[in-house]
């Protein structure tokens, strides 16, 4: 009798057990989508997007429309906030074998999540509005270009080459020059002066100052 008792035991324990891996499997299976907000070497961070109350209620509005598709339709900040959760992510090698590149600000979905380790896989990456090669950015909408005026010294030829480089892109610029506070008034009028000439606005400002914006 007792034999038998230890038997049952047993197969209860396997059985919970086999349903615990069950569940584990689910949660690795599952996938999640987010939005790239850093990059090193071959890692990226993902933000997990955070509204999926909104984005189930948006797929129930659009029949047939999967809660991950419905999420990319709601405005990126109702879909990220900053105390979301991140994984430090690897690239799916079929991306890597299609030349698929995976840049900061990318929609993206993941897969193969460790949520004890906070680990996962991009396994997809979204079509992107816009594209940035310098700095390598995707689907941002405007670019602030912030340059400091002294320590280090304003290098106008930088400036030149990342404002040619953002108005490749299509979007918005605009420009700061910060440290305004280390800098005389003459000197920092003149390089508003000189990038004016080039047909844009610069702003100066300091943190430490508390000034511009």
């Amino acid at each position: 009798g007792g034999a038998f008792a230890l038997a049952g035991d047993a197969g209860e324990a396997a059985e919970a057990a086999e349903a615990i891996d069950a569940v584990a499997q689910a949660g690795a299976d599952a996938t999640r989508t987010g939005v790239v907000v850093a990059g090193r070497a071959n890692f990226v961070h993902v933000r997990l997007d955070s509204d999926a109350v909104s984005a189930g209620a948006a797929a129930s509005e659009r029949p047939g429309l999967a809660a991950s598709d419905a999420a990319s339709l709601l405005p990126l900040a109702s879909r990220v906030s900053s105390d979301a959760p991140e994984l430090l992510c690897t690239k799916r090698s079929l991306l890597k074998k299609m030349g698929q590149s995976v840049l900061v600000g990318d929609r993206v979905e993941v897969s193969s999540i460790d949520w004890a380790h906070m680990r996962g896989v991009v396994a997809a990456v979204a079509p992107r509005t816009t594209e940035s090669s310098d700095p390598p950015v995707a689907n941002a909408d405007h670019m602030l270009l912030v340059f400091a005026l002294v320590r280090p010294e304003l290098d106008f030829a930088q400036v030149s080459r990342f404002l040619v480089a953002a108005e490749a892109t299509g979007l918005d610029v605009s420009l700061a020059l910060s440290k305004a506070d280390l800098c005389g008034e003459d000197e920092a009028r003149a390089a508003q002066e000189r990038i004016a000439a080039w047909g844009y606005s610069a702003t100066t400002c300091s943190m430490a100052a508390g000034e511009g914006g």
